[in-house]
């Protein structure tokens, strides 16, 4: 089971977003920018304008990037904690 925050997995999109090409972004192998761009023709929206709600089909992007906010990686492809002391510091 593969799951990915913002990105409606069907078929077509598991192509794109898989295990495979999330292990190649995350140590940097062969994709470009270190990016997946999802594209959705039709998506279901709700918009508000003035006191009423107005459903849509749209056609919709959704970008996939590896992002680490707690985290800091090293030259080694590892990750710690902000603010994590080696043992060799003092």
């Amino acid at each position: 089971m593969c799951k990915v925050s913002g990105i409606t997995l069907k078929y077509s999109t598991s192509q794109l977003v898989n295990f495979n090409v999330i292990r190649d972004v995350v140590l940097n192998k062969g994709i470009p920018d270190d990016v997946v761009t999802v594209h959705t023709d039709k998506k279901i929206k709700r918009k508000r304008k003035e006191g009423t709600v107005q459903i849509l089909s749209e056609a919709e992007d959704n970008i996939y990037r590896v992002s680490f906010f707690k985290r800091g990686r090293l030259h080694d492809k590892n990750s710690v904690p902000f603010g994590y002391l080696f043992a060799d510091q003092s």
